[in-house]
């Protein structure tokens, strides 16, 4: 009887090492935050919405964000991947999947560009109007 008690006990605290060492899911962890900062809202990009590419890609600007255990960052860490996206005033987008779009904006560069992952990832369309600051996207 001792020794299954010894036993259970040992087994206990095992168990209860284990789960405090486990590494922790990115969003249970608030220092991964506090060195990229608030996660970004990333969208897919709409003509409807953020306008057509052939006359308003000039206007937009591309910008590098850091994406990290599936989120985007405005800062980089070890192990974050730099990618390149539009930012207009409407918030930050993907850059159209036309193949006319790669050979126009030269601005973009190529190690940067999303994977189809990135494309899988991005959020639908925004729901309130173009004229909103990105910071109030959710």
């Amino acid at each position: 009887m001792r020794v299954r008690n010894h036993i259970a006990a040992a087994a206990l605290g095992a168990l209860i090492l284990l789960t405090a060492c486990a590494p922790a899911n990115n969003r249970s962890r608030p220092g991964v935050e506090a060195r990229l900062g608030p996660p970004i809202a990333l969208y897919d990009y709409y003509p409807d919405y953020f306008g057509n590419w052939r006359t308003g890609f000039r206007s937009w600007r591309p910008v590098t964000i850091y994406e990290y255990q599936g989120g985007y960052y405005a800062r980089s860490m070890r192990g974050a991947r730099p990618l390149q996206v539009y930012r207009s005033p409407s918030g930050y987008f993907l850059p159209p999947r036309d193949d006319d779009w790669r050979r126009t904006d030269r601005r973009f560069s190529s190690k940067k560009l999303p994977t189809p992952d990135d494309y899988h990832r991005a959020r639908p369309r925004p729901s309130h109007g173009p004229s909103s600051h990105p910071q109030e996207f959710p």
